[in-house]
């Protein structure tokens, strides 16, 4: 009898597994068409050798120098490659020819949705003999007219953002500009102007999927999910010239991409205090003696990363938490005791006809 339960239970599990790989593939396999839609850069170049001629059939590796992934390619008869779906991050671009000694270029940063040009000279020599590209002129971005402003992950890390909305991160892009009457980051969290466009109307991508809900027949997006500050790796604006898998908003793209881990362990905490002791009162409450509004409000959370195999698999998590209490200052106008005896003598100034 124990033997038939045993048997019994391991057919369960049999059968409870298999949806459960099934599902999570069919996850990795989302997640990977979502992440190749705009999130991710590209590399390319051309290979040639001292007088400046192509070099067809080399060998190219492009290695994401945080987590080891390879992306291998090979140039083509003019000798240009050509290497895609590159998640932002910093990459090392080897290049092997036979006859000629080996190119390794790192330091090449590939920021959200950037097509790099990379051209490589190889010298003549051994191929076993390497050359160690250093202090090279900066990579730039030829391949496309996008205008717009990118921000890394070391400025969302140390820029202030009161009330830490990511999508603050938008007003140091020139053209953008606060709603007239608004408050600074008021309403949503895309309610700004950018050169010139109605307010409201741009579009969020988080790792290439769409994340605003448009309002029929207003001609507004509200952002549905904005992730935590210590969440995003990397901010984009994008305003002009973007290429055709930006085409939903006429207006701006702010495109988001998740951090995650990498092969070496990582992580933070935080804690961000603002209470009345910081601040000053009103200047009507202040001028009427009244006293300063209480405010309580702690911001708090962290983020750990990390490889769950070398070079393979990884893992990241990040939380963020708010407690707030506060009171707040109204004025108005109350009758005094003329009005509340019928008397509006002081407001019906002018004379009878």
């Amino acid at each position: 009898m124990a033997k038939n339960l045993r048997g019994r239970g391991r057919s369960r599990a049999r059968g409870w597994l298999l949806p459960s790989l099934l599902l999570v593939g069919l996850i990795l396999i989302s997640s990977s068409l979502a992440w190749a839609q705009v999130t991710s850069g590209s590399i390319t170049g051309v290979v040639s050798d001292p007088t400046g001629a192509v070099i067809p059939g080399a060998k190219v590796a492009v290695t994401d120098a945080t987590k080891g992934y390879d992306y291998p390619a090979t140039t083509d008869a003019v000798g240009r490659y050509l290497v895609t779906n590159l998640p932002p991050s910093s990459y090392v671009v080897t290049v092997e020819a036979r006859g000629f000694k080996t190119s390794r270029q790192a330091g090449i940063a590939v920021d959200v949705g950037s097509r790099v040009a990379v051209d490589v000279h190889l010298e003549l020599g051994a191929t076993a003999q390497a050359v160690e590209v250093t202090g090279a002129a900066p990579v730039l971005q030829t391949q496309d007219a996008v205008t717009g402003q990118e921000v890394d992950r070391t400025l969302i890390n140390n820029l202030p953002l009161v009330g830490r909305n990511v999508l603050d991160l938008a007003f140091i892009s020139p053209g953008v500009v606060q709603v007239p009457g608004s408050t600074y980051g008021g309403g949503t969290g895309i309610n700004f102007v950018s050169n010139g466009g109605r307010n409201d109307t741009s579009e969020v991508l988080i790792d290439g999927i769409a994340a605003t809900s448009y309002e029929p027949n207003t001609g507004i997006n509200t952002p549905l999910y904005e992730p935590s500050v210590d969440a995003v790796q990397e901010f984009k604006i994008m305003q002009n010239n973007y290429t055709a898998e930006e085409g939903f908003s006429g207006n701006t793209y702010i495109t988001l991409v998740s951090r995650s881990g990498s092969n070496n362990l990582h992580g933070d905490v935080y804690e961000f205090d603002r209470n009345k002791d910081f601040d000053s009162n009103n200047w009507f409450s202040n001028r009427a003696n009244g006293k300063l509004p209480a405010l309580r409000r702690n911001q708090f959370g962290g983020s750990v990363g990390g490889p769950i195999k070398k070079d393979k698999t990884f893992f990241f998590f990040d939380f963020d938490g708010v407690r707030e209490a506060y009171g707040s200052t109204h004025n108005a106008g109350v009758p005094d005791n003329n009005e509340r005896a019928g008397d509006f003598g002081e407001l019906c100034t002018a004379p009878w006809a």
